[in-house]
C-alpha cells in the first residue's frame, strides 16, 4: 500500500473497469430491448393482417346478408326486431348464469360504486338509434364519472341522461345487483 493513498479509495483503473462493465451491461440491455421491439413489431404485423382479413370477411358477410334480405323481401325493421329478441334472450340467460355465479342479490336502489346495474339506453337526438340494447356492469368499472355520480341513489326504472362517445343517451336502469362483500382473512401471527 502506498503512503499517499487512502484505503478504500478507487483507482482510475478500477473506475475504468467499472465503467466498462456498466457499458457492457447497458449494451446488453439495449440489444435485448431491440429484440423485444422486433418481436412486438412482428406480432403487430400479424395482428394487422388478421384484422384486415376479419374485416374483409365481415364486409363480405354483410353484403351477402343484405342480398339475402333484398332477394327474400324481408323488412329490415322486422329483421332487426327478431335479431334484438334473440340478443335479449341470450343476454337474459347469461345474466341469470352470472348472477348465480356471483351470488348477486337483487336490490332496488344503487347504494355504492360496487353495485352492478343492468341498463338500456336510447339516443333520441341521433338520426339512428345508437343506444345500448342491454349491459350488465359494475358502476366502478364504468369509467364515466358523471354517469357514476348520477346513478347513486337511483332505483329500478329510473332514467338518467348522459353523453357517451359524444352522443346523448337516455339510460334506464332495468335492474340492480349487489355482490357479496369479499372478506379478507387476516393472518394470525403466532
Amino acid at each position: 500500500m502506498s503512503k499517499g493513498r487512502r484505503p478504500g479509495r478507487v483507482t482510475k483503473v478500477e473506475r475504468f473497469e467499472q465503467l466498462v462493465k456498466q457499458v457492457e451491461a447497458v449494451s446488453m440491455a439495449i440489444r435485448l430491448n431491440q429484440l423485444m421491439v422486433q418481436g412486438l413489431n412482428r406480432r403487430m404485423d400479424e395482428l394487422q393482417r388478421d384484422v384486415q382479413s376479419a374485416t374483409s370477411m365481415l364486409n363480405d358477410f354483410q353484403y351477402r346478408l343484405l342480398a339475402v334480405q333484398q332477394l327474400s323481401g324481408l323488412d329490415a325493421t322486422q329483421l332487426q326486431g327478431v335479431a334484438d329478441t334473440m340478443k335479449l334472450t341470450d343476454f337474459e340467460r347469461e345474466l341469470t348464469r352470472k348472477d348465480a355465479e356471483d351470488k348477486a342479490l337483487v336490490v332496488d336502489t344503487v347504494e355504492s360504486d360496487e353495485d352492478v346495474v343492468i341498463i338500456t339506453s336510447t339516443t333520441p337526438e341521433a338520426k339512428s338509434d345508437m343506444g345500448i340494447l342491454r349491459s350488465r356492469i359494475k358502476i366502478a368499472d364504468m369509467n364515466q364519472p358523471d354517469l357514476m355520480a348520477q346513478l347513486q341513489g337511483k332505483k329500478v326504472g329510473d332514467k338518467v341522461e348522459t353523453t357517451l362517445n359524444n352522443v346523448k343517451h337516455l339510460i334506464e336502469i332495468l335492474g340492480i345487483r349487489r355482490l357479496p362483500k369479499v372478506e379478507k382473512s387476516e393472518e394470525k401471527v403466532s
